[in-house]
């Protein structure tokens, strides 16, 4: 089979969508939508093998009725295999070079997406005081604001933030702000 995953605007969800098209044809159907992009590459599983999310239900929420797939490396086959009975085979430096090739695109991004790469880059890993864990940012709960998730167990913390919506850079530098206050205190 040959894969192709192309990232489009998924406005039902407030996010974007990571088609997966094997052969041609949308392999999740109607019944399901693509993860948000950096949701699907962010998965090692991809390119390394194991349990891998590929689509969630068509609600737009994950765990609800997610689509996984075993991702099998056989040599220079790659082998999706779904809980569902479908088997795909893939060449593995193609399957390989598609992946690669999608997660360094960022051509899909509109200034809010880029905006939120650029802030989780600033923020990966990061641990505040209290064992307080990044998750997330986003530039898509209002105009202007970039909101920061931390988490701690069951309990979350939100931290918000104004940038230029027309430069994301200031984003990132507003970010590398926050996050120096964040870590000294």
């Amino acid at each position: 089979n040959r894969l192709d995953i192309k990232c489009v605007a998924s406005p039902e969800t407030n996010d974007h969508e990571a088609c997966i098209l094997v052969d041609g044809e949308d392999w999740l159907g109607d019944d399901y939508i693509g993860l948000d992009p950096p949701r699907l590459f962010q998965q090692e599983t991809l390119l390394c093998g194991g349990r891998t999310l590929v689509g969630r239900c068509n609600c737009g929420c994950e765990g609800c009725d997610d689509f996984v797939v075993d991702v099998v490396i056989d040599g220079n086959v790659v082998k999706w295999q779904s809980p569902k009975g479908y088997l795909l085979s893939f060449d593995r430096t193609e399957y390989e070079s598609e992946i690669i090739a999608k997660r360094n695109d960022h051509s899909w991004e509109d200034s809010n997406r880029t905006a939120e790469r650029l802030v989780n880059g600033v923020f990966d890993s990061v641990v505040l005081s209290g064992d307080w864990k990044f998750d997330w940012s986003s530039a898509r709960i209002g105009k202007g604001k970039i909101t920061v998730s931390f988490s701690l167990n069951d309990q979350q913390k939100l931290v918000e933030f104004g940038w230029d919506p027309e430069d994301p850079i200031t984003a990132e530098k507003r970010a590398k702000q926050l996050k120096r206050e964040m870590v000294n205190e």
